[in-house]
């Protein structure tokens, strides 16, 4: 998770002065973006066009340290006099020495002269592009090449932020153009998204990156890198509440109405390559578990052991004697050796599977005070092995079989797993981790919920989870 993309931060830390035009309708984050740009630079002279100081730090506070109040230029109510007949280039050189010149471009060029470098924000430019149409006879050309030249000549950078995705003359005299974007998501949620058409001299390793809005700041989201699974040094035990369970990831919490209950049943559709997101997703309610001596048994998905998560967890919890007594993976029988903790089962029928599974429970735990247990079980293996024509229509009676032990189960599947459309009418929640632009995202189809981003960290000997909003 990032403010800004590394791209925009390497273009304005160029030696020469740089010109970055933002571009997108009313309402898509260009101001919040420039003002996160702002915050990340030195000598900020700020042009509101729209905003007067005082409004623009109640909305955005946290800009009261990086922004003072005499770097922002008000040009929200100019008085300009009508301005002198302009006939050539030379005549409009000469009338900047002039007292009529408008006043923001008077402090613009005394500021510009006390501090150097700096960084020049426009927002916006349609309302001086408006001023130069009626008080500069149409001169917004000429206005914009002067003050291009001056922040070159001066080494400042210049942002400007024009409301229009429509391609303009701007185009083609600055250095680098964003454009932002607040399309729809299966078309019934939208996200946001920043897009890179050009940084002279600068590589774009990522041309598109999902942000976030959040809490009044930009945060841009880069392609998840998966990283090796650390020891934590420090994990939070998260205490039951109201008889719920944490799944150790606070928004998850929120969205399930305080945690997890027994007899619960959820059903979470995987996009594909994003098997390893939904690994990592599910390691916070792993660990809450296993911090509080509650079993888990884990049925991974076709190909896939979950071995690095059962390492950690195994360091996480600490206690071996624990481990080994409740904490079991299975895996369907093909014949090779079993390692510990690894359970083998090969069944004719579906019914037969799902009796295993909560045989496995009696067996590990027959005195029931590890219970209940995170129960996590793949799907994908059922349209495999068995017939659906047989499975889908048997589906109520397994799910009221699975929710009367009063076990948790985590129900995955991949996207276009057949087996999804019987599942997804009989469970308590259905959820989905897709991707947008390389980041996982996470949503709720029942309950329907908005796009949360899905935030791996694994620092300072603390790993965590978070589901940021993209608001």
């Amino acid at each position: 998770m990032e403010t800004i993309p590394d791209e925009i931060k390497t273009a304005l830390n160029q030696s020469y002065g740089f010109v970055l035009l933002i571009k997108g309708k009313a309402g898509t984050g260009k101001t919040t973006l420039a003002l996160e740009i702002l915050k990340n630079i030195d000598n900020p002279i700020y042009i509101s066009t729209r905003v007067k100081p005082q409004f623009l730090y109640e909305q955005f506070p946290w800009i009261t340290d990086s922004l003072l109040t005499e770097n922002i230029i008000d040009a929200t109510s100019f008085a300009i006099p009508p301005a002198l007949s302009l006939s050539d280039d030379k005549t409009f050189l000469e009338s900047l020495k002039l007292k009529d010149l408008p006043d923001f471009l008077k402090i613009l060029f005394l500021k510009t002269d006390i501090k150097n470098p700096g960084t020049i924000i426009v927002d916006s430019w349609d309302a001086i592009a408006a001023l130069g149409e009626t008080q500069w006879n149409k001169k917004e050309t000429l206005l914009a090449n002067y003050i291009l030249d001056l922040v070159r000549q001066k080494n400042y950078n210049l942002v400007i932020i024009l409301e229009t995705e429509q391609e303009s003359y701007l185009d083609y005299l600055v250095d680098g153009i964003i454009s932002l974007d607040n399309p729809f998501f299966e078309s019934d949620k939208k996200f946001r998204e920043l897009h890179l058409f050009k940084l002279r001299g600068v590589k774009i390793n990522q041309p598109s990156y999902l942000f976030t809005l959040n809490n009044g700041r930009f945060t841009c989201f880069p392609p998840s890198q998966f990283f090796r699974f650390k020891i934590p040094e420090r994990i939070p035990v998260i205490e039951d509440k109201n008889s719920k369970i944490s799944t150790g990831i606070p928004n998850f919490d929120r969205i399930l109405d305080g945690g997890l209950q027994s007899g619960r049943i959820f059903l979470i559709e995987i996009h594909p390559y994003l098997g390893t997101a939904n690994a990592f997703f599910m390691m916070p309610t792993f660990i809450q578990f296993g911090l509080h001596d509650r079993g888990v048994i884990g049925l991974p998905p076709p190909g896939r052991l979950y071995k690095p998560e059962l390492d950690l967890l195994k360091q996480v919890i600490n206690n071996n004697d624990f481990f080994e007594r409740f904490i079991r993976i299975i895996q369907i029988s093909e014949g090779e050796s079993i390692p510990p903790n690894i359970i083998s089962i090969d069944t004719a029928t579906h019914q037969e599977f799902f009796d295993c599974v909560l045989n496995f429970v009696d067996e590990l735990d027959p005195s029931k005070e590890k219970r209940p247990y995170f129960i996590i079980i793949s799907v994908d293996y059922i349209p495999k092995k068995f017939n659906l024509s047989e499975v889908v229509p048997d589906t109520t009676r397994i799910i009221n079989q699975l929710k009367r032990t009063g076990q948790i189960f985590y129900l995955t599947a991949m996207e276009g797993n057949p087996y999804i459309d019987a599942l997804k009418n009989e469970v308590d929640a259905h959820f989905s981790i897709d991707q947008i632009n390389g980041k996982p995202v996470f949503y709720g189809k029942n309950p329907r919920t908005n796009l949360f981003a899905i935030d791996y960290t694994n620092s300072e000997g603390f790993y965590d989870v978070n589901l940021v909003p993209i608001v």
